[in-house]
């Protein structure tokens, strides 16, 4: 008899233990569903870019293009002038990562520079970040800028000056310039 109650009590103790061990393997495994749900997605870029020539320089012997990866990879082209000397685009979605954007900027020397030198002052960068499938940032868009300073170019130095800047998001949403 005793044998039996002995058997009985392990019998109800290897149960309860059997019953506790797998229903917290069921909360664990739900809330490891709940995770992965709730991790968005990385699946795109924005961009910005920025270019500010010198007006009182520059334009009196050059021409400034712009040229930028725009709204889903199509290239985007903006010339400069005296009135338009800094540009600042919109925020430019790329979908897909990795994904790069590039800001090319080209001086052209004029044809008919009447001066004997002439100046290039110029700042542009590019900045970006990656976005997840609803919508949303994973920061904010820090534009990083380079300079080109030429002074003193002599005019008959007609050849173009370009600059291209580029920034890479990869998959995991890590940014290289």
């Amino acid at each position: 008899m005793k044998k039996n109650l002995l058997w009985m009590l392990a019998a109800i103790l290897i149960s309860s233990l059997t019953a506790v061990s797998m229903s917290s393997c069921s909360k664990d495994d739900e809330k490891d569903n709940e995770r992965e749900q709730k991790t968005p997605t990385l699946v795109g870029m924005r961009a910005k870019y920025y270019v500010k020539a010198n007006p009182l320089t520059v334009f009196d012997a050059c021409d400034v293009t712009v040229e930028y990866t725009g709204n889903n990879g199509q290239t985007q082209t903006r010339t400069l002038t005296t009135a338009t000397a800094e540009f600042t685009s919109d925020v430019v979605t790329i979908n897909g990562l990795p994904n790069t954007a590039q800001l090319k900027v080209v001086i052209t020397p004029k044809e008919n520079i009447t001066t004997e030198k002439y100046d290039i002052d110029l700042t542009y960068g590019v900045g970006g970040v990656a976005f997840n499938d609803q919508g949303t940032n994973t920061g904010a868009i820090k534009i990083v800028t380079n300079h080109v300073g030429m002074i003193g170019r002599m005019a008959e130095n007609k050849t173009p000056v370009t600059r291209t800047k580029t920034i890479t998001i990869l998959a995991d949403g890590t940014i290289q310039q």
